[in-house]
């Protein structure tokens, strides 16, 4: 099937007033997007469409827009899920045949034929303003034999509904032991852009396991603590803790739980908050963990784990262009002497959520920048905010970082990774030379060569047709001249 129909209803999105939009069939192709801040800086936004069997198989063509502030940057990546592969939790697969065309305030994704459903469209955006009034949008364009051409409304996030905190729970082991103690923390930290008015957090256990103790601390934080209703002693789960006055970030909780000797199977341990902004309430949950059974107690031994301190450190952040400010993706991050390794995602974040308790090292690397290294002191929680500094590793300059700063400068208009399949006039990728410029010995790339639209061959083409058509041009008027 030809790709002209998705390109004609992008182009026409600017010339059908609102008031002839059908929604027709639309209700039967539904989609929810789900945003969440995954640091200060950036937001994550998954958006998850569905539809009706005899809807899916109707479609000829499918696209859809999603509009956001002008502000506001794509960050240059995205992931997409088909399929079985779209189902939770949807993070092992799917084919990568989504074109995006990237205009200031807007993303568009296209597909050449009507894509397996359901889709999941994962993508970050870069925040160097905020206020409560932005919002993230979005229209589906879709085609069908009988109603033709139509349109519809995806729904709107309001800014200060999306996610702003982030949940990480972090256990002593993957096991219990049935008639023993086993402690769990949850680090919640904060990356909202306006205050925190009303806070709620919800410790969920499967299993019918008792409170035996809970502690609240604030590192970094010296002043008084605020009030939280806490539950009592011998309390089962559900357990809810509430702020009763505005909360401080980041905080550390922490329970000491006692397992009963009649526990077996597997547990899930899961956890939410419940907050407000200056708008409609928030959620935000952190990933359930699952615990095994492991040996029940001796008698005579206590079986507990831990002396009223959680035994590990957390280490989390984000990795970004020095320059543009934008996150990097495919950065090696390791930490020593744990030797522990893990690989920015397409926001550029990490994550280390059991770490030794003492000094580490870390370092980052990514082909195009200089390496970055830092000597961490003994600290149980920490957000590293890592900018590499593009050039090899013989540029004299070394990564910079900052812990826990947000930055007030902007990213430029355009800057940012291009997307697989899509060419930016006038840039070129990271590390890459710019059109025109060429490599002493080396041959241009096949795919460069066939690549849609901005290709080398294809600008060639269309400059020597130019010159053609000139040239064509001149003869007829000399021509003419001579008749005259």
């Amino acid at each position: 099937m030809s790709k002209t129909p998705v390109i004609v209803s992008f182009s026409l999105l600017a010339l059908i007033p609102f008031c002839c939009i059908a929604v027709g069939e639309a209700e039967e192709i539904l989609l929810v997007r789900e945003a969440q801040f995954v640091n200060p800086y950036q937001i994550e936004v998954e958006l998850y469409i569905t539809g009706a069997p005899e809807a899916v198989d109707a479609l000829t063509a499918f696209g859809l827009q999603e509009s956001f502030p002008t502000v506001w940057m794509y960050g240059g990546e995205f992931d997409q899920y088909y399929g079985e592969a779209a189902l939770p939790p949807g993070k092992s697969g799917g084919d990568k045949d989504a074109n995006v065309i990237v205009k200031p305030g807007s993303l568009e994704f296209k597909w050449d034929t009507v894509p397996q459903f359901p889709i999941r469209l994962v993508y970050g955006l870069t925040v160097s303003t905020y206020s409560s009034d932005q919002e993230i949008s979005g229209i589906l364009v879709l085609n069908s034999p009988e109603t033709g051409m139509y349109f519809s409304d995806s729904p709107v996030t309001p800014a200060n509904t999306i996610a702003c905190l982030s949940l990480n729970q972090h256990l002593f082991g993957d096991v219990y032991q049935p008639g023993g103690t086993h402690w769990l923390q949850l680090y919640v930290d904060n990356f909202c852009l306006e205050p925190v008015q009303e806070l709620s957090v919800t410790q969920d256990l499967s299993a019918s396991w008792t409170l035996q103790e809970a502690n609240i601390t604030y590192p970094g934080f010296e002043g008084t603590a605020p009030l939280v209703e806490q539950p009592e002693a011998g309390g089962q789960s559900p357990l809810v803790f509430t702020w009763e006055e505005p909360p401080v970030f980041p905080l550390a909780l922490t329970c000491a739980l006692n397992v009963p000797a009649s526990a077996s199977g597997e547990v899930e341990v899961g956890a939410e908050a419940l907050y407000r902004l200056s708008g409609a309430d928030v959620a935000s949950a952190a990933q359930p963990i699952i615990l095994a059974e492991g040996d029940p107690v001796v008698e005579g031994e206590s079986g507990d784990e831990g002396e009223g301190e959680f035994p590990v450190w957390v280490l989390t952040g984000v990795v970004r262009n020095a320059d543009t400010r934008l996150p990097l993706s495919g950065a090696v991050v390791r930490v020593m002497p744990d030797n522990r390794e893990d690989v920015t995602s397409v926001l550029g974040t990490f994550s280390f959520p059991n770490l030794t308790p003492v000094p580490y090292t870390v370092t980052v690397t990514r082909t195009g920048f200089q390496p970055y290294t830092s000597a961490l002191l003994e600290t149980a929680f920490v957000f590293l905010d890592v900018l590499l500094v593009s050039g090899g590793p013989e540029g004299e300059r070394e990564g910079e970082a900052q812990e826990g700063e947000i930055e007030g400068e902007s990213p430029g208009e355009g800057e940012g990774e291009p997307v697989e399949g899509e060419f930016v006039e006038g840039e070129s990728a990271e590390g890459e030379p710019a059109e025109g410029e060429a490599i002493e010995g080396e041959e241009p790339d096949d795919e460069d060569e066939v690549a849609c639209c901005g290709s080398r061959k294809h600008q060639r083409s269309k400059w020597f047709g130019d010159v053609f058509l000139i040239s064509l041009a001149l003869m007829f008027l000399a021509g003419m001249g001579r008749r005259w």
